[in-house]
């Protein structure tokens, strides 16, 4: 029985995956481990992230599990930077690690069979060392050619920069104050983050196509880009939702074809003063996921499901809605990544008993049949 306040989102879900369900649809939900996934390869079947132990960069596969890639920060410097992103296929690994002289922390490039390579020096011209750091990655495109994030300037501000093989570490500058990558799309030629307000100093969306940089919104409030499908079309994030007094709400922009129209998709119903975040969205924009905290004066948060048909809903709660309920072992704080299919996303979060072990599930929404690998 289906309580009254659920049936019309009960309902919704139901159009959104009525088709899967009445096929039969099955959902898998594989146990990554102590750790926090920052990335999904297009098939879902590859992760990477961060250990909760030490912050040190892993890669995690259904048969080797979670395999830390060395190079951590923490133990040496006492410090920790950016987030690690993974291209299509799973064999590369954009990521910041500790410098080969064990001194200070950079960006780095993982790759299949060959490990870690230290991308700078050089750095853009003005870049230089901040507390033992010179940049940090948090982006990677999908082709595993286009390295992004944020580099130091001797001033103590930070610019976005896109690295290449061949161009090396590019400042993508800023409109004054820093700037940062947060997401990259197929190619590299679409990078999203923020720009700072030059005088207020918040953070503002902002996309940078072919290295242009260009504000999403004109609020009077924060907001920056994080996720982009892999055209290039769809971005996701956080804007500052002007019709309920500025909160910083889940946003998404679509490309026009000559400008990017923003949606706002506000927050979880029921959350009192909320912080909403969206971290990835569908190639097809019909589903976005993130992180909502109910209240601006608690650090307790939930993952969300944003579509179209149930609008935003507690992920734990969306887990009901496909079939999977697993709210008594784990209780989802945030959606971290999802494949561009929309079919498979990365979830954080904990156990609801002591000793609250936390870490992530992978959950995917299958045809009734498995295919080889699945199980």
């Amino acid at each position: 029985m289906i309580p009254n306040s659920l049936r019309g989102i009960a309902w919704a879900a139901f159009l959104l995956v009525g088709a899967a369900s009445a096929q039969a649809e099955r959902v898998v939900v594989q146990t990554v481990g102590p750790g926090e996934v920052t990335g999904l390869s297009s098939d879902g079947r590859v992760a990477t992230g961060q250990r909760i132990s030490d912050y040190q960069t892993f890669r995690w596969t259904m048969k080797t599990g979670m395999v830390p890639l060395g190079r951590g920060t923490l133990g040496p410097l006492g410090t920790i930077a950016g987030l690690p992103a993974i291209s299509a296929d799973g064999k590369t690994i954009g990521s910041t690690i500790l410098s080969d002289s064990g001194t200070y922390s950079t960006s780095g490039l993982w790759t299949l069979g060959s490990g870690w390579r230290q991308l700078t020096p050089p750095l853009p011209p003005g870049g230089g060392q901040i507390d033992a750091s010179d940049s940090s990655v948090y982006a990677l495109s999908k082709d595993g050619q286009v390295v992004a994030g944020l580099f130091w300037l001797t001033t103590g501000k930070a610019h976005g920069f896109a690295w290449t093989d061949t161009t090396n570490m590019v400042d993508l500058g800023s409109s004054g104050g820093s700037s940062r990558i947060n997401g990259a799309n197929g190619d590299g030629s679409v990078l999203v983050g923020w720009d700072e307000d030059p005088v207020q100093g918040f953070r503002r969306a902002a996309v940078w196509v072919n290295g242009v940089r260009t504000l999403l919104d004109a609020s009077a409030g924060p907001g920056e880009g994080a996720g982009v499908s892999t055209d290039g079309t769809i971005i996701v994030g956080q804007t500052a939702d002007e019709a309920h007094s500025g909160r910083p709400s889940a946003a998404m922009w679509h490309w026009n074809g000559t400008g990017w129209d923003r949606t706002v998709l506000g927050a979880v119903p029921g959350s009192r003063n909320p912080f909403a975040y969206a971290n990835a969205v569908s190639d097809d924009g019909r589903i976005v996921v993130g992180i909502d905290r109910p209240s601006s004066t608690s650090p307790q948060s939930i993952g969300f499901v944003w579509t179209a048909a149930t609008g935003m809903i507690d992920a734990n709660q969306y887990m009901k809605l496909i079939g999977h309920d697993m709210s008594s072992e784990f209780t989802i704080a945030d959606i971290t990544a999802i494949t561009p299919n929309g079919l498979t996303f990365a979830a954080y979060g904990q156990a609801p008993q002591p000793p609250f072990n936390a870490g992530t599930r992978i959950v995917r929404r299958l045809p009734s049949a498995p295919a080889a690998g699945d199980e």
